[in-house]
């Protein structure tokens, strides 16, 4: 039942960000570029349904089998503190963050907790590896390149 709920939030996830790059498309001039993602999406849209209701299904008879006892409730607790899980909505999160707070702010914040997560507890590398990560970027894009990375609307 885990495996599903997981594969159920999978799909939510990817249909919404299919949903948010189709929005995206539409504003292209071209045509054909709209053309061939509207086809793309259509068909995402076809194979999201197909495997959210074979999940379903499945969750559904999965559930008959068990009682709604504690059960659910540590199923749900080791979706929500599995790595993976954790990453994802640590990188969902990063990308949100982006366009509001700019892309230095943001990876800074999300190379510190990353750091964090994976284990790293010492405080001098907790800062120093973003850091150094983001001078490096820094000078390779905005100074080298002349590639302007986003600013975010509250700076």
């Amino acid at each position: 039942m885990l495996k599903e709920t997981g594969n159920l939030l999978l799909l939510v996830v990817i249909l919404g960000l299919g949903t948010a790059y189709y929005f995206d498309v539409l504003t292209l001039p071209n045509r054909e570029e709209q053309l061939i993602v509207k086809i793309l999406f259509y068909l995402l849209i076809i194979l999201v349904l197909f495997e959210f209701s074979k999940s379903l299904f499945k969750f559904a008879a999965g559930r008959k089998k068990q009682d709604r006892s504690k059960k659910q409730l540590q199923d749900l607790r080791t979706l929500l503190t599995n790595k993976p899980m954790i990453l994802s909505l640590m990188m969902i999160g990063y990308l949100v963050l982006i366009p509001l707070i700019g892309f230095f702010v943001s990876s800074f914040v999300f190379l510190l907790f990353l750091n964090f997560h994976l284990g790293n507890r010492k405080v001098k590398e907790l800062f120093v590896i973003p850091g150094a990560v983001l001078i490096f970027t820094y000078f390779l894009f905005v100074q080298l390149l002349n590639i302007r990375l986003p600013a975010g609307i509250l700076v």
